[in-house]
Order: C-alpha cells, then structure tokens, then sequence
C-alpha cells in the first residue's frame, strides 16, 4: 500500500501543479481586463513558484510553468511597464525553449511566445542584439515548423514585424523584403476562418507600403491597398477594426497622391470616418485617426471645393488636438524630443552603425523647433549636429544623401538669417554632395535636385555669380524633368524653377528669361487646387516674376496680371501670414503704379492689420527683427498709397503701425496689451492664445519649399503634419482671431485695440512744435507735417524731385564719400575732394527736402542767438533714414542762411509713439521731483582689439571739471565691465559714453559699445534694449556709428540710439557715422558747457537738444568745408 502511494505522488503532484497553472493563468486573464496590478503580481508569483517547483525530470510540464510566466509577467509590464517584469519574462522564454525538443507540439508556441517578449524589450531598451535574437528566434520556428502547423501563420506575422524593425533601424532592403515574403507567406496560410488572418493582411499591407515608400513601385502600393481592403472585409472586434480602416484609409490617400486616383480619396475618407466612429472618446488612438480623417478630407476639399467638407475637416482637426493630450503644438513635447536625441547621442559610442543616424534624428528635431520658435542659436546647433553626422556616416552609406540632405537644409537656413557667405557656399557643396549620392533612379531624386536649387538661387541672389543663377536654373529644370505629371509636388518644383529664372532674368535684364519665369509661374498654378492653401505662395511667386517683367518691359498686361495675382494671394486667409503681408504689400505697390490709389490703400491696410500676428513677444527679438524687416518697404508703401488716394491723416496713422513694430510692442506692453489684462483678462489670455496658436500654425513644418516634411524626404504617415492639416488650422485660426479683435474692440475704451493710433491722439504731440515724416516710394516724394490742429492735422508737402532712385543714389554717394573722407591713408587730395561731396549731398537734401518743408512752416531766416530757436522733430522713413536732413543746406561759402542748422534746432523720433513716451518718462521726473542731476562717465580708450582712442582723456578731463561730482567707470586702475556698467546706469540721471561703437549690419541686435569685456561679454543693442530704467534723463553716445544700421532695419531703429530711448532714457545724443576723436571732444565740450553754464550748475538734460544743435553749429563754423566733424552728431527724443 505504501508503494502504491509512493508511485502516486509525482503523478498527484503534477496535476496539483497543473490545476494550479490553470488557475494562476484565469488570474492572469481577470487582472488583465480590469488592470488589477497587484492581482497581476500575485499570478506571476504562483507561477514562479510553480515553475521552480517542477522537477528537471519533468521538463514538458516545467516547460509549460516557464512559458505561462512568461506570458503573465509580459501581460505585467504591458499593464505597468515593470523594466525587471519584462526582462524576466524574456528570460523564463529562453527556458521553457531550452526545455523543449523542436519536434515538442508546443514548441512552435514557445518560440513565438519568446519572440513577442524579444520584440517588446526592444521596443523598451533599442538594443539592436535584442532585436537580432529576436529575429533569428522567429526564423527557426518557421524554419522547422511544420506548414500545417497551427501556429505557424502568428509566427510568421511576427516575424514579419521583426523585419521591418530590422528595416527601419538599419535601411536593410534585404530585410524589408524579407519581411513582405513572410507577411505574404502568413495570409497564405492562414485559412478563411482563422482568427489571425485579418491581422497578417492588415500587416502586409503595413509592410508594402513601406516597400512603395522605399522604392516607388504603385503596382506595390496597389497591393497594399488591397491587403487593407481584405483585412476590412473580414469581421473583427471594434478596436482592431479601427486600427485596420486607419491604416486602410492612409494607404489610399498614398494610392491618391501618387496616382491621382480620385475613387481612392473617396475611400479613404470613409474609411476615415469608420475608423472614427468605431474608437471609443477615451482611446489612445483616437487622435490619430481624427488626424488622418481629418488630412483625407482636406484632400478632398482641395479637389471638389466642397465647403461642407472643409468644415468637416476642420472640425476633424478640433477633435484631434482635443483627444491628445498634452501633444500636438506643445512645444515642452517638441525639446522633450530633442533631450531623447541628445541622450541617445550621448549613449551611443561613434563606431556605433546608429550613431549617424542618431546625430541626423536630433539635427531633424532642432530644425523643427526653430522652426517652431524661430530661435538662430537652435538653428546654429541643428547645423554642428548635421556636420557631425554626415562625418559619421560612411561614404556608401544608404542614409549618407538623406543626412548630406539634412545638412544643406540647415546651412541653407542659417545662410538665410545671418548671410555669412561661407555658410551659403557650403549649403551648396553639401547639397550636391547629396546629389551625387542618390542613384539617378530613385524615385525622390527630384527632391534633392529642387532642394540643391534652392540653395543655389540664394547664393546667387546675394552673392551676384551669374555661373551659379544658371545652375541654379539648370538643377531646377531637372527636378520638374523627374517630377511626373501628376506628383503632387510638381506645382512646388515649376514654382521653384519659375523663382530660379526670375532671379537670373531680374539679374542681367533679359526679358526672355523673364517671360520664361512667368510661364513656369503659372504652371505652377495649374498644377495646384483651386483651394489648396499654398497656392497664395505661388501666386505671389508669379506676381513677383510679373513686377519684374513690368518694370523692364513695361508691358500693362503684366502689370495688371501681377496685380491680380498678388490680390487673390492676399485674401487666402489659409495662407501663412507672412505670405498674406508679403503679397498685400506687393499688391499695393503694383497698384500705385496703375493708378488704382483706392485699391493700393485697400491692400496696404491689409497687410498693417495682419502686422501683429507676424511677430509675436514668444520669440526673441532678434528673431522677431528677423520676421519684420523681411516686410522692409512696406511702411512708404503704405503712407504712399494713403496719401495718393487723399488720406494723409490714415497715412500718418499707417506709419506709426508699419514702423518701429518692437519698440511699438514694447510702449504698448504699457498701454493696450497691459488695460486689457487689467479689465479684461479673461479676453487679454484668450488673445495670447490665439496669437501663440497662429504662430505654432506659421513655423509649424510645412510641405512648401524646403521645409522638413518634404526637404527631409521623410513620408507624413500616420499622425504626421500635413500641410493641408495647417491650411485647416490657419483658416480657423483666422476667423477667431477676427472674431476676437471684435469681441475686444467691442468693450468701452477698446475700440481701437490694435489699431493705428487716431491722429487726434497723434497730433497732440504736435502742440508746440511740429514732427515732420519724410517717404519716398517709387517715383513718389513726400513729406507729412503733423501740427496740432483739429481741422488739418497733417500738411502735405510734394517732393517732385525725391524718387527712390536719386535717394538711392545720394545714399551711396554719402557713404563712399565719407568712408573716403575718414580714412587716414587716402591723400589728403581725395579726402578733401570726398568732403566736398558730402556738402554735395547735403545741398541736393536742402534743395529736394527740407527746404519746402522750412519754407511751408515759415522758417525762412536765422534767429537771433540770445532769443528762442524754434524746433521740429524729423521721421525719416525708409531709406530716408540714411539722409542727414538736420545738416542739409548749403554751407558753403559763408553766408550760410539756406541750411537746416541755421533755421531750426533739429531732433529725431522713430516714431510719434516712441515721442510721447520720452515727454511722459521726462514729466514723470518733473512731478516726482527730481534732484540735481547725477551724473555717469563711462570711458574706455583702450578696448581689447581696437584702435586707441588718444582723446578720450582730454575729454574725460574737460567733463570732470565742468561735472566735478561726476561718478568714473572705471576707477583708477581698473576695467569697465559690463557688468558694472548696467549696474551703475539706474542710480545715474545722465550717462556719457566715451568710448569705440560699432554697428553690426550682419545682426543689428549684436550691435555694441565696446567696454573692456567686450570680446567676451558685450554691451550689445539687444542687452540695452532689455533695461527698464526710470529716473534717467540723458544718455550721450560719444561713439561711432550709433545711429547706424543696415538698409532692411531702418524703420525698425535698430540701433544702438534707440536701444538707450527703449530702455528709459527720454534724451539721446547718438552719431549717424565714425566720427573724428578730436572733434568728439570739441562737440562734448561745447555741449556741456551749455549744459552746465561753464561749469556754473549742474547739467540741465532739458537744454540736451539745444546744447547739441549750438555746438554742433558752432564747430561747423570752425570748420565748414569738412563736415565729417560736424554733421554726424544727432538728437533723439524729447
């Protein structure tokens, strides 16, 4: 008895275990549906004492206990992602296999088990080992499994997935086509009632859309398009469905992008929609598929115009940015990218095969976020990242074009912000280098060909080598060549080439090449939708081709073609904005050369009311300075248009919209923006959002051009950004922004929220003396007098004889001439032949400009010394700017009545806003009582890298005699830093530069005064822009170059004069040029010694513009024929 209870108990023991197993798995089953970790945890526990309890000698029933934990513990990590959990599971695999002979029924079953656990580890960790185990797993047990075999259709399936892994991490073509041989294999054998076959086809129609993306086959892509439809047919539960019509309707869209298959688009919307409507609100998945609906429907509008489905798309993309939380225009997700790229490069070792392509992934995610913010120092790193990666991959690399590709973009992008010309030929070479290294035959040939023209065209455009126009031109060509006929791109490439001939026509004048760009222009056109959003570029393009043909042609066909066009570009309200304000600003132009002076003023309205969404307070402001000047011209355009059609006072009010938009911003952080947070902040955060949306909208990467949708070569897929996607979101954004503007502008005291200022408000700056704006655009010259009167606030005084042309030309007449005049090793015969065209200059300026504005106001005499001066304040605008108008005149010989300086005591404003801020900043001293001034001498003759300045000390003598309280920088035996510089500047009324300045026409906001530390810490325009200083007066820029800046910048007063009244100073002495040291310490002395009555009081920083206007006179006296000395110093302010 006793040994028949001993041969029992092994087999009692066993299916103890057994029941055990079965019950631990039904846990495993319940905890897995209602997400109870803990139960899950507890199951893995029996299960790891079931297997370690299980003798050697009964390896089948061991083998099952280790693969049921392996099934319970991948079930663990999928619920709660345990790291360790995984691992084991993998692990427990590995046994269970070991523990079964292949010929083992279930070992077919292990060896998938294990290769599911292997795939999702490497999902989790990367490892590429993980991932080779994985495969090899899988093609064993497909290798030796019987094609009858239950389980072979689920391991081949995987296997098919593994291989495309191996694909996407390696470009193995070898492995993807592996992979579609076994996916095919799978549905083969998967009989009609297996419940796996809906998935194999939904997975070969995955895998041979990746084949079509990688080779161009459409006879591939057809097959994926069926495989999806197949695996639709087939009944499955709702969220697999979902996931099989997404798919399907992604692969139609391609059919239709690729083929032009209208049917396929309809298809693929309804799919769309199924797919919708079989996803639960909650579901992770769901935002994806209202995107891909969403892009499907887009498409479709674009085709049939049909407004129903437009607002259906719209409301598509709503629902999508809704389902997905935290993403989609979160830009926190965007650089949480960026720091995965930058750990993956830091883990990865450089002989590692994915360390290439990990320097291109994070090179990709900067170009995007600079996009997105528009910050250089982003796009700077994206294009080290670039160079480091191309260095990484090998020369016969497969990926080597897409990342010499990645590389061009960037360095073109930056060649485009800064105009470092190295950086514009390298752009170049790389770009060609990426040509080289794509086979003639591939199917995106044509995008690297149109990328490598882009950068051609812009190096020709600046660089003026009309060997690279030509190529420029020739590559172009060859990129429509290889673009079909029905490519969706086609339209963007003929646009492309149509900007190359232009540039070359425009160039050397010759009408033919011009006609040709034309042409191309609008088959660029034809080839685009009616409605799709880009098209508002093209049709700028071709507007921009038809100016240039007008103006050296003068055919009035083109000119009123490119007036239509650049019209009908302006009212897409789905187009970017910075396209909307560059054709409105073109239409206005080409309508004041036709005469329609109505319609000019119509489109220069536009594009001021589309000024604030172009450069919002997100960015930086060099990056905002960057977005604004490219709408150089637009103010004249806009004063011109309004004074043609009769409006000067709309011209006044558009001026004071169009110029100086930063500093605007700034004054209004006090005034529009800062009311509306104090009373109606529900309305001020809603207006932040909007305008934050339209920006994310804007730098959102787009398919036009060479953005990284398109440039990169990477396809949209699923959950990708489509531009048809953003056209639906600008469009939307714009109806609430104008739906906004309303709302605000409806509450009491914001009717004119963002409006130009009214002249009423304007002119009362005018009280006691008059501002004087002075435009040119075109043939047209003009000035503006505004005064404060009621009836006529602003007087109009026609310039015949002031024309872009001459302007232009005395300009450039000036700056030879006084480069020449300063530069010590010329002979002193061309330096004094250079200062007598400067007086040349300034007599054509009192000939053309100021003097009818002297005459209109009265101003005909000189007054007396000893008696009161009267003033006006000048607004240059435009090129204007670079007009010295408070020193024109005829100097020369010594009566001297018929100049500016012996009428009127000049001062400067960029503009009537920044005006009225200095007198408030001025009265609010007055009020609050002010002591006697203090005052700050910052002198540095000696800074690092730059010439001595020999007179400095002398003039640092004279002040401290006449300023004895005067506080040093720097004391006796040490440097001025900048540092203590800014630190000293708000307990000082008055602060005087002595010192080297220099204006940097590269980056206007790098602009500086040169401190001790400047090399390594500069006193740049941009940190001085940034103080916030009140209780100050006075700033006087003894310095070179202060008022200077580069043609692009000056109606935006970016420079070193403007920086000073932006940070609180209501006076500024600043120079328009480099300026003599001994006559910098003549004009300072005079000057505070009226300030200070020889020394008798403190100085007065009320007299500033006075003290300047009689020392600058009075050196001019001394030395008349050498203006150099005497015509550079100006005033700004009050």
């Amino acid at each position: 008895m006793a040994r028949d209870n001993d041969q029992r108990t092994p087999w009692l023991a066993a299916l103890v275990r057994k029941y055990d197993r079965a019950d631990a798995m039904g846990s495993v089953s319940r905890c897995e549906s209602t997400g109870d970790v803990v139960g899950l945890q507890h199951a893995a526990a029996r299960l790891r004492h079931i297997a370690a309890s299980t003798p050697s000698s009964d390896a089948a029933d061991r083998a099952a206990a280790l693969n049921d934990l392996g099934i319970a513990l991948q079930v663990l990590f999928e619920q709660c992602g345990d790291q360790a959990a995984l691992v084991e599971a993998v692990q427990a695999g590995r046994d269970a296999v070991g523990a079964t002979p292949p010929d083992h029924p279930n070992w077919t079953l292990y060896m998938n088990n294990l290769g599911a656990a292997l795939g999702y580890l490497y999902q989790w960790g990367g490892d590429p080992v993980v991932l080779e185990e994985q495969v090899q797993v899988l093609r064993e047990a497909v290798g030796i499994t019987q094609v009858s075999h239950p389980h072979r259709v689920m391991v081949l399936n995987n296997l098919t997935i593994a291989l495309r892994r191996v694909f996407e991490r390696e470009d193995d073509q070898a492995a993807l086509e592996e992979a579609v041989q076994a996916s095919r294999e799978a549905v083969g054998g998967a009989s009609a009632d297996d419940p796996n076959r809906a998935a194999c086809l939904n997975s070969l129609g995955t895998t041979l859309l990746k084949l079509f993306e990688r080779g161009g086959d459409q006879s591939v892509l057809e097959e994926a398009v069926q495989a999806g439809r197949d695996a639709v047919r087939i009944p499955s539960n709702q969220a697999s469905r979902a996931i099989f019509l997404n798919n399907l309707g992604y692969a139609l869209r391609t059919l239709f992008e690729c083929a032009g298959d209208q049917a396929a688009l309809v298809e693929a919307v309804q799919a769309g929609r199924e797919a919708v409507d079989g996803t639960a609100p909650d579901h992770p998945n769901r935002a994806m598929y209202l995107h891909n609906l969403g892009v499907a429907l887009l498409r479709s509008f674009e085709r049939g115009g049909d407004q129903a489905v437009l607002e259906e798309a719209i409301q598509a993309s709503r629902d999508a940015v809704r389902a997905t939380p935290e993403r989609g225009g979160d830009q926190a997700v965007l650089e949480e990218a960026i720091q995965a790229s930058r750990d993956a490069v830091r883990a990865t070792p450089p002989d590692h095969p994915d360390f290439a392509m990990y320097l291109n992934a994070l090179g990709i995610c900067l170009q995007t976020l600079f996009e997105w913010d528009g910050d250089q120092a982003v796009l700077a790193e994206s294009v080290q990242v670039g160079r480091d990666a191309v260095r990484a991959t090998p020369p016969d690399h497969p990926r080597r074009a897409m990342h010499l590709n990645t590389l061009a973009i960037s360095l073109q992008s930056l060649y485009a912000r800064g105009g470092d010309l190295a950086l514009g030929e390298e752009a170049v070479q790389v770009a060609r280098d990426a040509v080289r290294a794509v086979p003639s035959d591939r199917p995106d040939r044509a995008m690297f060909l149109n990328n490598l023209s882009i950068a051609l065209q812009s190096l020709f455009w600046r660089a003026g080598d009309p060997a690279v126009g030509k190529e420029a031109v020739q590559v172009a060509r060859e990129a429509v060549k290889a673009t079909s006929s029905d490519h969706p791109d086609l339209a963007s490439r003929l646009s492309s080439l149509g900007n190359a001939l232009r540039k070359l026509g425009d160039w050397d004048g010759n009408q033919a090449v011009l006609k040709e760009a034309v042409q191309v222009g609008r088959d660029a056109l034809h080839a685009t939708p009616p409605y799709a959003p880009y098209r508002a570029l093209y049709l700028n393009n071709l507007g921009i081709s038809l100016q240039c043909l007008y103006e050296r042609g003068g055919d009035p066909a083109a000119l009123e073609e490119g007036r239509s066009c650049c019209a009908s570009a302006a009212s897409i309200v789905s187009a970017p904005v910075a396209t909307r304000v560059s054709a409105s600003r073109l239409a206005a132009r080409l309508d004041l050369l036709a005469g329609e002076h109505d319609h000019a003023l119509e489109m220069a309205e536009l594009a001021v009311e589309l000024l604030p969404q172009l450069a919002p307070h997100a960015l930086a402001r060099a990056d905002r300075e960057n977005r604004i000047v490219n709408m150089s011209g637009l103010a004249s355009a806009a004063a011109t248009a309004a004074i043609a059609a009769g409006r000067p006072e709309q011209a006044v009010e558009l001026l004071e919209q169009t110029r100086g938009v930063l500093l605007a911003d700034t004054l209004d952080a006090r005034s529009d923006l800062t009311d509306l947070w104090d009373r109606e902040p529900r309305l001020a955060a809603a207006f932040e959002d909007i305008r934050k949306a339209i920006e994310a909208a804007d730098h959102a990467p787009d398919s036009v051009g060479v953005s990284n949708a398109q440039a990169l070569g990477r396809p949209g897929g699923a959950g990708g950004v489509d531009h048809r996607d953003l056209a639906a979101r600008r469009a939307d954004l714009q109806r609430r922004w104008t739906d906004l503007l309303g709302r605000i502008r409806e509450r009491p005291g914001f009717d004119g929220f963002l409006r130009p200022p009214p002249i009423d408000q304007l002119r009362q700056q005018a009280a006691d003396n008059p501002i004087v704006y002075v435009t040119v655009h075109d043939e047209r010259g003009a000035a503006l007098i505004v005064v404060d009167d009621p009836s006529r606030p602003v007087r109009v005084i026609d310039l015949p004889n002031l024309t872009e042309s001459a302007a232009a030309a005395h300009i450039d007449l000036l700056s030879t001439a006084q480069h020449t005049a300063l530069d010590g090793t010329r002979p002193a015969r061309e330096r004094s032949a250079a200062q007598r065209q400067i007086l040349g200059v300034l007599a054509w300026l009192w000939d053309t400009v100021t003097e009818p504005v002297l005459q209109h106001l009265g101003h005909t005499t000189t007054p007396p010394d000893d008696g009161p001066w009267p003033r006006l304040w000048w607004c240059p605008v435009g090129m204007c700017t670079f007009l010295p108008l408070h020193a024109a005149g005829h100097h020369m010989p010594a009566s001297r009545a018929d100049t500016v300086m012996d009428r009127v005591i000049s001062s400067y404003t960029p503009t009537i806003r920044a005006l009225a801020h200095a007198r408030a900043s001025r009265l609010r001293e007055r009020l609050a009582g002010a002591s006697a001034s203090t005052m700050l001498i910052v002198a540095v003759p000696d800074a690092p890298q730059s010439r001595p300045l020999h007179s400095v000390p002398e003039e640092v003598e004279l002040l401290r005699r006449m300023v004895p309280g005067a506080t040093m920088l720097p004391p006796q035996g040490t440097q001025a830093t900048r540092d203590n510089v800014v630190s000293a500047l708000p307990s000082h009324q008055i602060a005087h530069f002595a010192c080297h300045g220099v204006a940097d026409w590269a980056a206007p906001a790098n602009s500086r005064l040169l401190l001790h530390d400047h090399l390594d810490n500069p006193l740049t325009l941009a940190r001085i822009a940034r103080l916030r200083l009140t209780h100050v007066d006075l700033a006087y820029l003894s310095a070179c170059s202060t008022t200077d800046t580069d043609p692009d910048h000056v109606d935006e007063a970016t420079h070193i004069t403007a920086a000073f009244l932006l940070a609180g100073y209501p006076s500024v002495i600043g120079t328009l040029w480099p300026i003599n040291d001994r006559a910098a310490t003549a004009i300072t002395h005079d000057m505070y010694a009226y300030l200070t009555r020889c020394g008798a009081t403190p100085p007065d920083p009320a007299l500033a513009a006075q003290a300047l206007h009689h020392s600058t006179r009075k050196h001019r006296d001394r030395y008349p024929a050498v203006p150099t000395r005497w015509a550079a110093h100006i005033h700004t302010g009050t």
